[in-house]
Formats: C-alpha cells, sequence, structure tokens
C-alpha cells in the first residue's frame, strides 16, 4: 500500500496487479486537496470512501477496447454539516461504458439517479491509452431529478438561481447522431438572476417539456405565470447528424435562427408589469401574443395591446385609451390598427417595421396628430399639431425624424404677486434649449419644420400679444442645431403710466451663429402727451435698449414718465399723482382676482390712462370691453375733458 491522506485516516492506494494486458487498482480514504502537491492545481475538495478499478486488454501491439468495471464511492462537503454523496457503479466494456448504478444524494436524501449506456470505450494503442466516442453507435441512458432545500441553496449560492421543489426526468436512446428521447422538468417557483428595473423576474410553476428526434429539437411546452399572469412557450429547431455531434462532443449550440418558436401571451394585464416599469404603466391594459418566429419563412401571427394608459409623462401628458394590433408577417412587422389619447387629444402612428436578413432592422413609421401638449408648466401651455416620420434604411446606423411641428392654441402667462418680495427667475437657457443623452435616441437624426402663426398668446403684467415661428431643426436629438426666428407683429409692452405698441419683435438665430439670439424690436406708443418709442436690438447676451420721446426727454425721464408717471414739470401735482397711483393699485388687484386665461372677462377688459393731459390738467382715461371678435364697447375721458361712449364695430382686420 502506497499511504495517502491525513495521518490516522488509513488511507492509500493498493496495486495489487500492474500487467501490460490488466490493472487492478484500490484507493481507500483519500483526501483530494493530498493530491495538489502532486498535480500542482486547484482540486475540488473531495473525499474518496472506496475506488474499485479493474482494467482488462489485449496483448500490446494490438488496438482494442479497455475493458473492466469501476465502483466509487465519496462525497464532497458543502458546510460544516452537510455534504453531497456519491454512488457509483459501472462496466467499460467493448460497446460502451454501463452505467448500472448512479446515485447522488444528500445527507442520505436522493436527488439524483443515473443508468444507461454511453457509447464512450477507452482503447489501447500500444503502449497509450485514448478515449473514443462512437456517434452511430446504439445507446440507452436515463435520468432523475429531486429536490432537497440544502442543495437548492447551494445550487443559488453557484448560480444566483433560486429554485423551489424541482422534479424532472430525462430519457435518451438512439445514438449520439440520431438521438430520440425527452425531457421534463417542473418547479414550484424559479427566481431568475435577470433583473429588469432592480427586480429579479420570478416563474411561478414552471413547466418545460422536451423531445428531440434525430430530425428535430422540440420543446414542446414550456409555461409557468409572471406576477400570476400565464404564458405559453413552444418552439422547434431543425437538426442533423453533424449537429448532434458538434452539440455532444463540443457542446457548441446549433444556430438557433433556424428554428421556429410559438409564443402566446393571453390578455396579460400590463399592471402586473408596473413594478418592472415604474415610471411608465400605469394602472389598465392588456396585452396578447399570439405569434411564430421562423427565419425561413418570417413572422406570423399578431400583437395587441388594449386599453393603455401611461403615468404622467415630464411635460405633464397622460397617454390612455391606447389600442393597437400589429400584424406579423415574413419579415415585416406592420401597424394594423392604432389608436390613442393624449390628454384628451387623438394620436395616430402607422408603418410598418422590417427585419432584412435577421440582421438589422428599417422602419418606417409616420406619427400624427391634432392640439397635442407639448410642454405644460405653471405658466406655460404648449400644443400643436404633429406630421412626423420616423424612418431608418437597414444599412444606415441611425434613423431620420421628420416632419412638420405646427404650434397652436398656447399660452404664456405670467403673474407678478403684490405681497411677495420679487419674482422668481430660472437660469438662462441658451439655444437649442434641449439635448438628450440617451442611446439610442442621442444618435437619431433631425429633419424638422417647427411652425406656427399667432399661436402663443402671451398674457403677462408687462407684455401682451401673440408670437409667431419659423424655426428648423437639425443636426441631431443628442447635439441638435436650431435656427429660425420668433416674431410679433402686434402686441403691447405694458408700463404702469404708458402703453407701447409693438410694430416690430424678432427673435432670430441663425445657422452661422447657433448658439446666439439675435434681438430686434420696435414699439412706439403716448403717454402724458409725448409720443415716446422704444427700440432693443443686439444679442440676448449684449442687448441694446433705446428710449426716445417726442417732444425730447431724456432716458431717464422717460423711464420716470411710463414707469412713475413723473413728469418732467410735474403736472397734476400731488392729488394728480395719487390718482394715478389709485388708479395703477387698482388694475393690478383686478388682475390678481381675475387672472388672464382664454376668454376670461378680464382679457376682454383693457383701461389706458395717461395718453394725454387734458386742458384742465388731468389725465386721460380709456376703457374698453371686448364683446366679440368685431364688436367692441368704448368709453374715454378725453383731453377737452370730455366723457365720451360708443360702440365700435370691426368691419375687417388686416
Amino acid at each position: 500500500m502506497i499511504p495517502l491522506g491525513k495521518p490516522g485516516w488509513g488511507g492509500g492506494v493498493v496495486l495489487e496487479q500492474m500487467r501490460l494486458r490488466s490493472a487492478n487498482a484500490a484507493i481507500a480514504n483519500l483526501y483530494s486537496k493530498d493530491l495538489q502537491a502532486f498535480l500542482g492545481a486547484d482540486i475540488p475538495e473531495l473525499f474518496l470512501r472506496d475506488l474499485q478499478l479493474q482494467l482488462r486488454s489485449r496483448p500490446s501491439g494490438e488496438t482494442a477496447p479497455v475493458t473492466g468495471n469501476l465502483q466509487f464511492s465519496g462525497y464532497h462537503p458543502i458546510s460544516s454539516s452537510d455534504r453531497i454523496e456519491v454512488n457509483l457503479s459501472a462496466d467499460l466494456a467493448s460497446d460502451g461504458i454501463r452505467v448500472t448504478e448512479g446515485r447522488a444524494s444528500l445527507n442520505e436524501s436522493p436527488f439524483l439517479r443515473v443508468d444507461g449506456l454511453l457509447p464512450i470505450t477507452l482503447v489501447r494503442e500500444g503502449n497509450t491509452y485514448r478515449q473514443q466516442v462512437d456517434y452511430r453507435a446504439r445507446m440507452r441512458a436515463s435520468a432523475g431529478l429531486g429536490a432537497h432545500p440544502l442543495l437548492l441553496d447551494w445550487i443559488h449560492t453557484l448560480t444566483d438561481l433560486r429554485i423551489d421543489t424541482p422534479e424532472g426526468d430525462i430519457e435518451l436512446s438512439g445514438t449520439l447522431r440520431a438521438p430520440t428521447g425527452r425531457i421534463a422538468l417542473q418547479a414550484n417557483k424559479v427566481q431568475t438572476a435577470f433583473a429588469v428595473a432592480g427586480e429579479n423576474i420570478v416563474i411561478d410553476q414552471p413547466v418545460l417539456h422536451a423531445e428531440f428526434s434525430p430530425s428535430e429539437l422540440r420543446l414542446d411546452r414550456a409555461t409557468g405565470a409572471i406576477r400570476y399572469e400565464p404564458f405559453s412557450v413552444s418552439a422547434r429547431l431543425p437538426m442533423q447528424g453533424a449537429d448532434w455531434e458538434a452539440l455532444f462532443s463540443e457542446f457548441a449550440l446549433p444556430d438557433w435562427r433556424r428554428g421556429s418558436v410559438d409564443l402566446k401571451v393571453t390578455s396579460l394585464r400590463l399592471e402586473t408589469l408596473s413594478a418592472i416599469f415604474p415610471d411608465v404603466l400605469g394602472r389598465s391594459g392588456n396585452l396578447s401574443v399570439d405569434a411564430t418566429f421562423n427565419r425561413r419563412q418570417g413572422m406570423s401571427g399578431s400583437i395587441t395591446i388594449q386599453n393603455l394608459q401611461t403615468r404622467p409623462l415630464p411635460n405633464g401628458s397622460v397617454v390612455d385609451r391606447l389600442n393597437t394590433r400589429l400584424h406579423l408577417e415574413g419579415e415585416h412587422m406592420r401597424i394594423e390598427q392604432f389608436s390613442a389619447r393624449v390628454s384628451g387629444q387623438p394620436l395616430n402612428i402607422a408603418g410598418t417595421l422590417s427585419f432584412p436578413d435577421w440582421q438589422s432592422i428599417a422602419y418606417d413609421l409616420s406619427l400624427s396628430g391634432q392640439q397635442l401638449p407639448f410642454w405644460r408648466q405653471d405658466q406655460i401651455l404648449l400644443r400643436g399639431d404633429l406630421d412626423l416620420r420616423l424612418q431608418k434604411i437597414a444599412d444606415e446606423p441611425s434613423p431620420v425624424l421628420s416632419g412638420d411641428i405646427a404650434f397652436r392654441d398656447s399660452l404664456f402667462i405670467q403673474e407678478v404677486n403684490l405681497f411677495a418680495g420679487g419674482t422668481r427667475t430660472g437660469g438662462r437657457i441658451r439655444p437649442p434649449f434641449f439635448s438628450i443623452d440617451e442611446q439610442p435616441f442621442s444618435e437619431w437624426r433631425l429633419n424638422l419644420h417647427l411652425r406656427g402663426r399667432d399661436f402663443l398668446r402671451i398674457q403677462s403684467p408687462f407684455l401682451v400679444g401673440r408670437v409667431s415661428a419659423d424655426f428648423r431643426l437639425a443636426g441631431t436629438l443628442g447635439d441638435p442645431v436650431l435656427y429660425g426666428s420668433a416674431f410679433m407683429d402686434s402686441g403691447s409692452i405694458l408700463f404702469n403710466f404708458g402703453t407701447l405698441q409693438i410694430q416690430r419683435a424678432q427673435a432670430r438665430i441663425s445657422l452661422e451663429n447657433p448658439f446666439m439670439i439675435e434681438l430686434d424690436t420696435f414699439a412706439q406708443g403716448r403717454s402724458f402727451g409725448y409720443d415716446v418709442t422704444f427700440q432693443l436690438d443686439g444679442t440676448e447676451m449684449d442687448p441694446r435698449v433705446q428710449f426716445t420721446s417726442n417732444p425730447a426727454l431724456g432716458q431717464r425721464e422717460i423711464l420716470q414718465l411710463l414707469v412713475a408717471g413723473v413728469m418732467p414739470e410735474q403736472a397734476g401735482g400731488g392729488a394728480q399723482s395719487g390718482q394715478r397711483y389709485a388708479l395703477l393699485l387698482g388694475r393690478n388687484v383686478w388682475q390678481q382676482l381675475f387672472p388672464g386665461s382664454g376668454g376670461s372677462f378680464a382679457e376682454r377688459l383693457e383701461i389706458r390712462n395717461g395718453r394725454d393731459i387734458s386742458e384742465r390738467g388731468r389725465d386721460t382715461y380709456e376703457v374698453e370691453f371686448q364683446l366679440n371678435n368685431r364688436i367692441t364697447l368704448h368709453g374715454e375721458y378725453d383731453r377737452f375733458d370730455d366723457f365720451n361712449f360708443g360702440v365700435r364695430w370691426h368691419l375687417f382686420t388686416r
């Protein structure tokens, strides 16, 4: 005996017979770690209770299989008190290895059994030995899988896969080039290592049935439930002898794209996926899938989504009543029907997605809608019409987003609180005002026309009017380029004691300098008998403001006139100034009680004072109330100290 193992174990190797044609060996109580010094490699921890090996072969010089038998008994510790025990009894025959008993147990509780004939032989050639696999020889094998809680915990530590109460059977026959058999596996629950939004996907009651034949590997049924919603998958993969041989010899998986997959999901409540996509999915919606995927014939079937509702989007809108049906045919996925509402307004999407040669993706989608809300905050509502196209050619790396965005019926309101210490202002934002860094959206190319005629109504204590826009948006979403102009054909700049009518106002962004806003504004009006003009030019980084008047006043005097109602001659005295401030306070309180909004009473009422000084030295006043687009009630106290009242009827508007 050659002693091996720890002192006191009595372990070692006994070579009972060692001749050229036969060998008998016995190993008892051997600890695998003791062999590391001899092999120079890390060896898994294993205790061999008993190993009996008998080999026989023909005389030297002949090529022939080695026969004999193998008896093995040992265990692998997985903790200080738990171990996996393995028992194996096999015969080495001329047609392969016959496993008469193969059993694995955990603390004497069996969880795996194996038996059968494997076409693997040990061949002697001269004084060397080699393994030989006969892929055309008949074989037969079976295995059964049980469960043990400690074993499952051990598997979890190795793979991050948590399985509850697994059971299974495997049967194999035929040859390695033309096998037949089946696999049946099931469990109570499987927690996968795959996580979405930080939550591991758990499959309840998973069942897998697969069969294989010389010409096909078929997944008959794979069922289960995710968050109590059932699903079913089946698949087929054509196989040939070379595919089976590569699978068994090199563990090379066949090309799955040659096969086909059937996927069925019946009325999956999308609410169950809200934990995975918490920022997108709302509390309603159902998903149904009845589709087949086959590389040779392409796709077939349909995908249906019904009554989907999203959570509020970043712009404050909500997409609801989303219903769509995708028709799958060949390499194409066509939007057969689509309808949705964005904050009550209809949205339509149409088009096709294609997968040429299953190596890339191409699509041509159109998106349209009217009066859609683009942005909504406390002080601004921006909405309009969409007519967009998203197109990607298979050979191009990124898609192109093109089309028109027509702004309409938008509103900007700014209110000043009389009792607040000041107004809040945000940081300066420079063109192009946005950028999207997330992949793959940052690579989308842009060719958009942004336009709108008198689309934005501005209602503030300092400015009223309507804004038009004509912009182009190019570049990419990650690096956009915006150029064009926003302008006002009419409007009013409001001061406390004067109103200047805008003759022209433009903010322009040029393609040559797309990060700078060029300003050009001209307005004029009358205050206390003075004709006042206002001019703004330069850029938003370096604006130039100039006031002029007739009769001529200095810049400071004009501002005092417009803001404080103070004239150079102090006309009107203290009593007149008190009347002016009382009117100013009353007008601001009126705006607080009736904030400006579309079609409101306060919006249609306009009060102007101080355009002239009457013959008695008093401020003139004008009051207008707009009944509709054509009829306006008008009252005034004029420079002749007369009170007038009338009705204005607008026959036409330029």
